[in-house]
């Protein structure tokens, strides 16, 4: 890593920059402009993730129903933005996972066969439905 003062890499508008030199807990990485070392943001992220998991989740929960909308948009411009890249990743991890696609398939029709069988008498019926009014 290239070594660079917390003077410059404000100068350069950078998030990190490298001293070299240890932090308080003898991480020898980044640091953020802040002045934390990454490694100790790290660490306090996951402890207080694991700390706190129902009510991240809770937060989460709340925060995606009342932002359905504009998921939604954002999801729709991105695979527009993206579509080309999109289809390409999709076609090259069915061509690389081909037995784990044919195993989660058959573990699906194995577990839900009761849906795929009501399923397909609701289309024969329909089926019949229509021809009989074509009859008609």
């Amino acid at each position: 890593m290239i070594l660079i003062s917390k003077k410059e890499a404000i100068h350069r508008q950078l998030k990190r920059y490298f001293t070299g030199v240890p932090c308080v807990r003898g991480h020898v990485c980044e640091r953020r402009i802040n002045g934390n070392c990454v490694d100790c943001k790290s660490t306090h992220d996951k402890t207080y993730n694991n700390k706190n998991k129902e009510r991240i989740s809770n937060y989460q929960k709340t925060w995606r129903t009342e932002n359905k909308e504009d998921i939604k948009i954002y999801q729709s411009t991105y695979y527009q933005e993206n579509k080309e890249s999109l289809i390409l990743k999709s076609k090259e991890y069915k061509t690389n996972n081909k037995e784990y696609i044919k195993t989660k398939a058959t573990e699906y029709r194995d577990k839900y066969q009761y849906k795929l069988n009501s399923l397909s008498a609701k289309r024969h019926s329909d089926k019949k439905t229509k021809n009989s009014k074509l009859v008609d």
